[in-house]
């Protein structure tokens, strides 16, 4: 590959490392403000602030790792991996951030029990949503994992 194509892989590469990550963390912060604000907030909510939370934090380990490549672009067989990868999760973390948003809008309204609350909370994300949303999370975690587990070889 001559330099001028690696330098513009590379910067391809790192750039969509960066706009992955600006997703994770908006999506992140949002499911984790919607849970604060909820009194008696489901476990399911907790989880995935959780899992968006530890998503968000091995994303931005990615993109320190990737940063100490010697000539500036990891193997192709990262990149493929990358490329294959990439463009799910951030579409992935925009239908979760506005699926958070709507979720936090409608809890603008305070609940006295926590059985209430639990239908409101239902009545934007439904279990099955949240179900999905946390396997996605599950799904891109492993899949993080093994893009670190690559970057450290």
């Amino acid at each position: 590959m001559d330099p001028g194509s690696a330098t513009v892989a590379f910067v391809g590469f790192a750039a969509s490392i960066a706009t992955l990550l600006a997703a994770a963390i908006e999506s992140s912060r949002t499911i984790h403000d919607a849970y604060k604000s909820i009194k008696h907030a489901p476990r399911e909510i907790q989880r995935l602030a959780q899992k968006s939370e530890r998503l968000h934090k091995m994303i931005s380990e990615v993109q320190n790792i990737s940063q100490d490549f010697n000539d500036g672009l990891p193997p192709p067989f990262i990149r493929d991996f990358w490329l294959q990868n990439a463009s799910p999760m951030y579409n992935d973390f925009l239908d979760f951030k506005a699926r958070a948003d709507k979720l936090q809008s409608g809890m603008a309204e305070k609940s006295a029990t926590g059985k209430h609350m639990l239908l409101r909370v239902h009545s934007f994300f439904s279990e099955r949503e949240m179900r999905k949303c946390e396997e996605q999370l599950s799904d891109h975690i492993q899949t993080i994992g093994i893009l670190m587990n690559m970057l450290s070889q």
